[in-house]
């Protein structure tokens, strides 16, 4: 019982859809996360492709500012006395309040040639030669500019450069200002406008960082470093910073002139997009579970829908394969396919009932045929036995009548052997002539019998032509019979066939003997004749013997002719006795013939009794 359950429709189908809502919901569930993980990876590229490029624009907009300050400072007429002059304490007076209320880091003035002659933020500080930084170099041949540049003190720094000039625009001095880059306040200052973390590193090593756990002296990762010198592109990377993942992309620095002198890196946490990344796969998770708990319950109620119906045709079924046709027929409301399913099992109970109803009916007529065969086969073979016996008769009657005319023969060339002998015989040919008459007398009576013999005979093949045609119709009853009754008339037909085949032959052999008959009478007839005239002779013989001397040669003639139509009539007797033979072997094969009919009427009788029985195993009530 428990594997006729497992193996159920019922449970297939719900393991089926189970398995497919299963399917389908982890591959949701799969493409959900990847493609929410790759929307949120695209998202956060494009978020720190926009950081990167607003930290760009943050240099930019401060290198602009430098140089706009800076030249402010250049044009500014104490700097410019203060720069003739050579006053450093003048030039301090000046340039650190103008440093402070502009908001640059740094302040330098010097002279043409590049010697510092006031440092603002260092006052103390002065009379180095700073000519090799690029600010200073081109702004002592006139040519204002900014840039990142590194430094001795200022390790990493935006430097413009501005040339001071006199009322003839000699070049008598420099100015250069900027923003310090190596200082932990840039990138907290960049960090909090952006709402990102910024890394500023001067080659290798890390100058300021609003990283927590990026501490000021340490390095970036030489693979980071090489890739940014070789693509002197921007490059991202994915890094864990104190336990938290970060993504974080570096661009270049670059000097005035072009060489990479380190890297700017905007980072930015990746630990919000993660839970939020865990959270969107919790609810996906989940509302895939309640959607397979949903599509499942569905699906059961849907398949106990489907299996219903279905489980009435089972039932019906085996109703039918245990005999009972009477059960009520299937209730199907759906139109789809195992309503019409329902509806052909239906119609075919109804022709079942309707089969076996006429296969009963039809047992039971072949049931009668067969009795009815058997019963005509079993007459036929009492006339058939009767026949045989006749003939026997008459092929005994035959035998005697060749026998006695042989001895008529006999004595036809005896009376001729004694007229031969002379005239003396007279007496004893007289004796004898009456013994011919006496004899003739006798012959033509057995003729006569062989006569009536030959007409009975006639009358015999006539009885047995109407058997024959009789069998025949038997057969051919006997092979409709057969047709009717389907695979189990097959075997009866082929003997129906046979007995029809033998009948026809009979037939043929009847009319053989017929002829043959018809051939005896006729020569009886003859026979018959010449007895007549054989007895006339003997008769007028009797009369003129006493006067046999003219006409003894008569007498001998006579004689002679009557042995040779005894000749003939013994032979034609001899051949009768052989057809007579013939008709027996015939009567006797028929006789086997009508047996065989009459077996196999039995046999098909108890076939339609078992065909009777297994009809009956249905109940169509």
């Amino acid at each position: 019982m428990k594997d006729k359950v497992i193996h159920s429709l019922r449970y297939k189908a719900m393991f089926l859809i189970m398995g497919l809502v299963f399917l389908v919901a982890s591959i949701s569930i799969y493409i959900g996360i990847n493609q929410s993980s790759s929307n949120m990876n695209k998202q956060i590229e494009k978020e720190i492709s926009a950081k990167q490029v607003a930290v760009d624009t943050f240099i930019q907009q401060r290198k602009k500012e430098a140089l706009e300050k800076t030249k402010i400072v250049a044009l500014n007429p104490d700097v410019i006395a203060g720069v003739k002059s050579g006053s450093r304490e003048h030039l301090l007076s000046v340039t650190t309040p103008l440093m402070k209320e502009s908001g640059l880091e740094y302040l330098v003035i010097t002279d043409e040639k590049g010697t510092t002659i006031a440092k603002a933020h260092q006052p103390d500080s002065y009379g180095d030669n700073i000519i090799k930084q690029s600010a200073i170099k081109q702004a002592t041949v006139g040519q204002a500019n900014v840039g990142i540049e590194t430094g001795n003190i200022v390790k990493l720094s935006i430097r413009s450069g501005v040339p001071i000039k006199d009322e003839k625009g000699t070049v008598i001095g420099v100015v250069t200002a900027g923003y310090i880059f190596s200082q932990n306040s840039v990138a907290e200052e960049i960090s909090e406008l952006l709402g990102v973390n910024i890394l500023i590193s001067q080659e290798s090593e890390v100058v300021s960082s609003s990283f927590k756990d990026v501490k000021i002296g340490s390095s970036i990762s030489q693979k980071v470093q090489a890739e940014v010198l070789q693509r002197r592109d921007s490059i991202k990377e994915n890094v864990d910073l104190g336990n938290q993942p970060y993504i974080i992309s570096y661009m270049p620095l670059e000097d005035p002139e072009g060489k990479i002198i380190g890297v700017v890196g905007a980072g930015l946490s990746l630990a919000e997009n993660i839970k939020m990344t865990n959270s969107t796969l919790k609810n996906m998770i989940l509302a895939g579970l309640i959607m397979i708990v949903l599509i499942s319950l569905l699906g059961v109620w849907i398949i106990s829908k489907v299996v219903k119906p279905i489980n009435l045709v089972d039932q019906a079924a085996a109703r039918i394969a245990s005999g009972d046709l009477a059960g009520e027929p299937i209730k199907v409301r759906s139109r789809d396919e195992v309503g019409r399913l329902a509806d052909s099992f239906n119609a075919m109970l109804v022709n079942l009932r309707e089969l076996v109803g006429q296969l009963h009916d039809k047992s039971q007529d072949i049931a009668s045929s067969a009795f009815q065969l058997s019963a005509n086969a079993e007459n036929v073979a009492v006339g058939t036995n009767e026949t045989s016996s006749t003939v026997t008769e008459v092929a005994t009657t035959v035998e005697l009548v060749a026998a006695n005319v042989q001895c008529v023969a006999d004595a036809s060339n005896k009376a001729a052997s004694y007229a031969l002998e002379g005239n003396e015989g007279i007496k004893n040919i007289i004796e004898k002539m009456d013994t011919i008459a006496k004899a003739t007398n006798q012959n033509g009576k057995v003729i006569q019998g062989l006569k009536s013999s030959a007409a009975k005979i006639s009358e015999i093949v006539v009885l047995i032509t109407n058997i024959a045609d009789q069998t025949n119709l038997l057969a051919l009853n006997a092979a409709i019979e057969a047709a009717r009754a389907g695979t189990h008339g097959q075997g009866f037909a082929v003997v129906a066939e046979e007995v029809r085949k033998l009948a026809e032959q009979s037939a043929v052999a009847a009319k053989e003997i017929f002829s043959l008959s018809n051939t005896i009478q006729h020569e009886s007839q003859i026979a018959v004749q010449t007895m007549d005239e054989a007895k006339d002779q003997v008769e007028s013989g009797s009369l003129l013997v006493q006067g046999v001397g003219t006409t003894f040669e008569k007498i001998i003639y006579a004689v002679q002719e009557l042995a040779n139509d005894i000749q003939a009539v013994a032979a034609a007797a001899k051949e009768t006795s052989s057809a007579v033979q013939n008709v027996t072997m015939t009567v006797e094969e028929q006789t086997g013939s009508v047996e065989e009919i009459s077996a196999t009427g039995q046999s098909l009788a108890d076939l339609a009794k078992e065909l009777q029985t297994l009809a009956g195993r249905f109940n169509v009530a």
